[in-house]
């Protein structure tokens, strides 16, 4: 993602926890990345806020190249199918798109 700081740092300890800072990165010109909770295979997770609605949720991006066209609409196709599970309470995806040469999911921070 051009233009944005993301620096990760990895623990020892039997947790791998990260630590990271966020500095200016907005995915899909509405999530602010606030810290990042893990990065692993090719996944990034990160704790976000939601500049439309002002609410915490947690964004997951993976790499463009990751799938072939056939698993990108498969993988669109199953995300838009969650997304209309309105019903449920908490939502489990609220919204997906591709920002730069990565696709994202946005799920509520429960």
């Amino acid at each position: 993602m051009a233009g944005s700081s993301v620096q990760v740092h990895e623990r020892d300890d039997e947790s791998k926890r990260s630590t990271a800072t966020c500095d200016d990165l907005v995915i899909g010109g509405r999530y602010r990345a606030l810290r990042s909770l893990g990065a692993k295979a090719g996944v990034r997770t990160l704790l976000a806020v939601d500049r439309e609605r002002s609410e915490t949720v947690v964004v997951k991006t993976f790499a463009a190249t990751h799938f072939t066209a056939t698993g990108r609409l498969r993988l669109e196709q199953e995300c838009r199918q969650l997304i209309e599970l309105r019903r449920l309470a908490p939502r489990p995806l609220l919204e997906t798109g591709f920002d730069n040469d990565s696709f994202y999911v946005v799920m509520p921070y429960v």
